[in-house]
């Protein structure tokens, strides 16, 4: 099922469904000093190139609605035909053969829009080490208020068949329930069944899109990395908050 939908935001957002789970990632920044990049588990791999930025920035705006002291990721491209690439490696055991990840984002929709995408890339994969497309089991894209996947059979990003749809200039919760084992696991209280090598995806606790089938060259194997790219031909910024990543599938919906 792949159902579009339009979601506002909300006015306060802060990722809680993995509380008191088995937890392998949580990054809120508010820890790191703001204007600085991020360390460890962080790994950067970006050109140098003054149009590329990759900080911890204070929401002094509060954009994130979490009020005073809150810091996010800030990612710019200026325009400098380059890619930002970070990613975290969770050893040794990684974040399981089926478990969640989570994030906030705030798209301030200023990521121009050309033949090639433009957007936030977050990918999870088996890698130990900078994810290559062979290693990567699912991907998500988000674009100028747009959400993609890629095909199960390219690391390419499927811009024919959008997820959902996502409003611009405001905070959003976004969790990837996966499945990357040979047995099909339960969820939500056992309301929803995930077979081996598929993902749900859940925006503002809807969910937008079911049983996306993993990329076929990924191993069944443990996820072990979360890698985040800024994908650019041109300009582009997105902010991050509140990142989470666990081995045990704790999303329960409001239905």
């Amino acid at each position: 099922m792949h159902t579009t939908a339009l979601i506002l935001g909300l006015s306060c957002l802060t990722l809680t469904s993995l509380s008191g789970a088995t937890t392998e990632l949580f990054e809120n920044f508010d820890s790191a000093t703001p204007d600085t990049s991020l360390g460890e588990p962080w790994v950067l791999h970006q050109a140098d190139d003054p149009k590329l930025e990759y900080l911890v920035k204070a929401d002094t705006q509060n954009l994130f609605g979490k009020g005073e002291g809150n810091n996010f990721l800030y990612l710019r491209d200026g325009g400098s035909q380059a890619n930002i690439q970070l990613h975290a490696v969770i050893k040794p055991y990684g974040f399981g053969y089926s478990g969640q990840v989570e994030f906030t984002f705030y798209d301030p929709g200023i990521s121009s829009v050309t033949k090639n995408a433009n957007g936030l890339q977050l990918r999870l994969s088996t890698s130990d080490n900078n994810p290559g497309n062979s290693s990567t089991a699912f991907m998500i894209f988000l674009t100028n208020g747009a959400i993609y996947t890629n095909r199960p059979d390219s690391a390419d990003i499927n811009k024919t068949s959008r997820l959902g749809e996502y409003a611009m200039h405001q905070p959003h919760s976004l969790i990837l329930v996966f499945n990357n084992g040979t047995s099909a696991v339960s969820y939500d209280k056992d309301r929803r069944t995930l077979e081996s090598g598929t993902m749900d995806v859940w925006l503002d606790g809807v969910l937008i899109a079911s049983g996306i089938e993993k990329h076929h060259t990924a191993a069944m194997r443990p996820l072990k990395n979360i890698a985040i790219n800024g994908q650019a031909s041109g300009m582009f910024s997105f902010f991050l908050d509140d990142i989470a990543a666990g081995s045990e599938i704790t999303w329960v919906s409001s239905r």
